[in-house]
């Protein structure tokens, strides 16, 4: 139930206007973050409504989105003051609910075209370890080996803003069906490649536009439908990156062994346009809030004001240390387990753990965050994650070290990713909310087209240490610490905004 508070009064007992005034709507059902939605307005009836015994009227006020309830006149209360007023607006449709319903089958699909895009991303750590050690041994670099996976993973995100861009424009079933067709293509066309540039322009390149394509929106519906339960709903997409990371790594080692790479990029083609398809086709969008959902700020009424909010660029940066160091450890697992005298088999079990240890992370602390708040819990993950990478790492030379290395460190590393979208989508709102998720995996796009090279040069120049991974960790663990101190730099901003 609604209710009406009347404007307040002077201390001598009237109004401080006769002619207009401002009245406050209100909800005990709802937190101050809450969000008036659209559909809510279509519906809602405030009827015999208290006060000074005066009318009132809706008056929506988008520049500064708030809901503003005006008296009307002095004329209009004396002939109208018992008169039921309706906040109808016919041009718009009544959504469905919140939190709930068809909700639950967005937030599937979604999480299912995460597996894909993600999973695949993860997994190639097994194709860098076959065409390092088999197809291309003695022939190509660590460097230009890992730049396939580099321009999959930094390409996706670098161009990301793009996909975004293109969801909020031509919608995003559209957007993602295109997406998925262009990476079953990549990824179909890899199998016929023979040289590692082809594999550079196929299965980097391509599957990278394609997964630009589908990231943004994918990360960026869930929010349309989820309010209260918004951090469950937007871990349990994320996670499935580390699911994917799970079944990918485990079921690409297998069909290589079996059928060969070839083979194995062709079934994972047809495998990506199945599914992927199916998905999209049951991706569902909802109108965009009135009010937007739990906003630090009136900024994010469009994207003028988004790119005006020094966050933006803080959470950027942020978004780029943090995939420049994510994905060193799972790039170069494998090998490590070589060097370090275990079996290949094991290396994949690594990155299974990775992932496995990934989607917990984002489940988990996509729950809590609707608890505890989602600012904190990413400060601590990024920074455990950074002194995993400093601390464990280089002691992990035992198959028992590196099992608790994996699975710790894609715990909190995992739970990063749906920790930033739910802040992301709390502090911009979410009517451009697939730009702005574009923008952050734009930035952190940036970070991985450094990252991994960087990495993949640094153990070139230092095969000569007794443990050339040695640097990896210290690349990859310094990194994070300084992305830890731009999330605690955005806290002291957000705070400071808030006293003032």
């Amino acid at each position: 139930m609604f209710r009406l508070s009347p404007p307040p009064k002077s201390q001598s007992g009237s109004n401080p206007r006769k002619d207009s005034g401002t009245a406050m709507l209100s909800c005990p059902s709802l937190s101050a973050t809450s969000t008036i939605e659209h559909g809510m307005l279509d519906q809602l009836m405030l009827d015999k409504m208290e006060g000074d015994g005066s009318p009132y009227t809706l008056a929506r006020s988008p520049s500064t989105l708030t809901l503003a309830v005006s008296r009307t006149s002095t004329s209009s209360r004396s002939s109208n003051s018992t008169k039921d007023l309706k906040a109808v607006n016919s041009n718009v449709d009544p959504m469905p609910p919140m939190d709930g319903g068809y909700g639950w089958v967005v937030v599937a699909a979604c999480f299912v075209l995460e597996c894909l895009v993600d999973g695949q991303r993860s997994a190639f750590g097994i194709y860098q370890d076959y065409y390092t050690n088999e197809q291309f041994k003695g022939r190509a670099s660590q460097s230009s080996i890992s730049m396939i996976g580099t321009i999959s993973n930094g390409g996706l995100g670098l161009m990301s803003v793009l996909g975004g861009l293109c969801a909020d424009r031509f919608g995003y079933r559209p957007t993602i069906l295109t997406g998925v067709v262009i990476s079953s293509l990549g990824f179909f066309l890899a199998s016929f490649s023979t040289k590692v540039w082809q594999l550079i322009l196929t299965q980097g390149l391509m599957t990278a536009v394609g997964g630009m394509l589908i990231i943004a929106p994918a990360l960026s519906v869930p929010s349309q439908w989820f309010l209260k339960r918004r951090g469950v709903a937007s871990g349990m997409v994320s996670s499935g990156a580390g699911v994917g990371s799970v079944v990918y790594s485990m079921a690409t080692r297998v069909l290589i062994n079996k059928l060969g790479v070839d083979w194995t990029l062709r079934v994972v083609s047809l495998v990506f346009l199945l599914v992927g398809v199916a998905c999209a086709l049951l991706i569902r969008t909802r109108r965009q809030p009135l009010l937007l959902c739990g906003e630090t700020s009136s900024k994010g009424t469009n994207m003028r004001q988004i790119l005006s909010n020094p966050l933006v660029y803080l959470f950027m940066l942020v978004y780029m240390l943090c995939n420049a160091a994510f994905y060193v450890p799972p790039y170069f697992l494998p090998q490590y387990a070589k060097f370090n005298g275990l079996s290949s088999d094991l290396g994949a079990g690594l990155l299974s753990l990775f992932g496995g240890g990934s989607a917990i992370g984002r489940v988990v602390s996509g729950f809590m965050a609707d608890y505890l708040g989602a600012m904190p819990l990413m400060l601590g993950v990024v920074t455990l994650a950074g002194i995993d990478a400093l601390a464990v790492w280089p002691v992990a030379k035992a198959a028992a070290w590196m099992v608790i290395f994996g699975l710790t460190f894609g715990l909190f590393s995992g739970s990063f990713y749906p920790l930033a979208a739910i802040t992301a989508a709390n502090s911009f709102g979410t009517a451009h909310l697939a730009t702005v998720n574009g923008m952050l995996c734009s930035a952190g796009g940036a970070g991985s087209l450094t990252g991994s090279p960087v990495a993949g040069l640094l153990l070139d120049k230092s095969q000569h240490l007794p443990n050339p991974y040695l640097l990896l960790s210290i690349f990859s663990g310094s990194t994070i610490m300084v992305a830890s101190c731009c999330v605690a730099s955005i806290m002291i901003y957000t705070r400071c905004i808030h006293r003032h």
